[in-house]
């Protein structure tokens, strides 16, 4: 289980806003907004686990 599982959307929205705003997954390649999700998780699970 990761900290995924506890996320609620308004939260999501919050970790969206933290990279600018919404447009930026609306803007950004599924490649590349998933490369930036990967990221944050790899670094939450680093942080809170």
């Amino acid at each position: 289980m990761t900290i995924w599982n506890f996320i609620d959307d308004d939260e999501l929205g919050m970790l969206m806003r933290v990279f600018g705003s919404v447009s930026f997954f609306e803007e950004a390649s599924f490649e590349e907004a998933n490369e930036v999700i990967t990221k944050l998780k790899d670094v939450i699970d680093q942080y809170v686990l």
